[in-house]
């Protein structure tokens, strides 16, 4: 009698230790990707560095020339195929659109990541395209490169010859449809450059309080502008 209850307690141990050994065992469930937001809200702003580059107007310009205005910073180059002109055009559609009161408190700029191809002349005829008050800077490789780093922004060369490059962005989306006739002169041609394509929003004080997605229409873009101008 006592052996066989010894042998009923020990199947009963084993059978728990199995199932035990299937939990334990037991694969975790995958985790679904979720891209980032579009919009990315920093827990509390933090300060802009300043710079000193060279607008498509030839003259020389800095963050700090624009104290007490909201700025709409974005870092692309004029042979950008996609995303560069898709952010300029619609932030120039929201420029259109907020209205006289906030549209003078607002300097969108476009920094420029191919140095060696956007000089002051190439930028002039590329900004034609887009709002009259948007600037474009450039200046030498080092200078954009320590903007860049201050900023936080990737940037890297790639590619080089006829045939259109694969070109690279940050972020969740893809490009609108943009055909070759409303691509500025000379989009798409050549080596091309992957870099960050986020747009900094920096309020009054030279404070990033958001950054705005790739891709991202002119509503969101008025919207994240307008939040500025009202801190």
């Amino acid at each position: 009698m006592r052996r066989r209850m010894w042998s009923i307690l020990t199947g009963v141990a084993l059978g728990l230790v199995a199932v035990a050994l299937i939990f334990v065992s037991r694969p975790e469930p995958p985790v679904a990707y979720t891209p980032d937001p579009p919009r990315a809200q920093h827990p509390a702003p933090y300060p802009a560095e300043n710079f000193s580059l060279v607008s498509h107007q030839g003259r020389e310009v800095s963050l700090t020339d624009f104290e007490g205005r909201v700025v709409a910073l974005f870092f692309g180059f004029s042979h950008c195929p996609d995303v560069c002109p898709a952010t300029l055009a619609n932030l120039s559609r929201a420029l259109e659109e907020i209205g006289p009161g906030v549209e003078d408190e607002v300097q969108g700029i476009l920094i420029t990541v191919d140095p060696e191809r956007d000089t002051p002349e190439r930028l002039a005829s590329y900004m034609e395209a887009f709002h009259p008050s948007l600037l474009a800077l450039t200046g030498d490789e080092e200078d954009i490169r320590r903007v860049a780093d201050d900023f936080g922004v990737f940037m890297a060369r790639e590619g080089d010859g006829d045939e259109p490059p694969d070109h690279v962005h940050d972020g969740p989306g893809s490009a609108p449809p943009i055909g070759p006739d409303e691509l500025p002169e000379g989009a798409g041609e050549g080596y091309g450059v992957s870099h960050t394509a986020r747009t900094f929003i920096i309020d009054g004080r030279g404070m990033i309080v958001t950054t705005v997605g790739p891709f991202a229409g002119p509503d969101e873009l008025m919207e994240a502008l307008k939040e500025a101008a009202e801190r």
